[in-house]
């Protein structure tokens, strides 16, 4: 009984704790600079994209994982997707401006697992480009800023 008193009270804490984000309004963000080095490999199912961009946060707010970026593939429906790599952003921002350098495997790349529905939707030739986010909730986020779209040069 006591341990369920300590979960409780542990349970109550964090969820007082927790972020409003309406208290942040939205801010903007400029991407420039980016560079692409694009390494595809069909028979060793090999895709990555390195990047590198510089980024300026307008209004930024000083609140930590509030910023994050990714990489956004264009769908042949007019949508974007991009790619979950675990819990936490492999890109986050926690500075008004900085210079990114970062790898980003793309839907065709072995380590990801990729069904053939995520593919079937895909555009070929593929595009994508880089997004800023802002949290707007706990699972919730706008993105605020992004680059110019990219044309993938593999050849599918």
């Amino acid at each position: 009984m006591k341990y369920i008193a300590i979960a409780a009270a542990g349970l109550f804490l964090t969820s007082c704790a927790s972020t409003n984000y309406a208290d942040y309004e939205l801010s903007t963000a400029n991407l420039s600079n980016l560079q692409v080095n694009e390494t595809f490999d069909s028979q060793l199912r090999k895709h990555q994209l390195d990047l590198v961009f510089d980024y300026t946060i307008n209004g930024f707010h000083q609140k930590g994982d509030l910023y994050s970026c990714t990489v956004q593939f264009l769908n042949n429906n007019g949508t974007t997707s991009s790619l979950s790599m675990g819990t936490k952003a492999p890109c986050q921002l926690d500075a008004q401006s900085g210079n990114i350098s970062l790898s980003w495997p793309t839907l065709l790349d072995k380590s990801v697992i990729s069904s053939s529905a995520e593919l079937d939707k895909l555009a070929y030739p593929m595009q994508f480009f880089v997004a800023i986010h802002q949290k707007t909730g706990r699972r919730s986020n706008k993105i605020i800023g992004k680059s110019a779209i990219v044309q993938s040069v593999a050849k599918l």
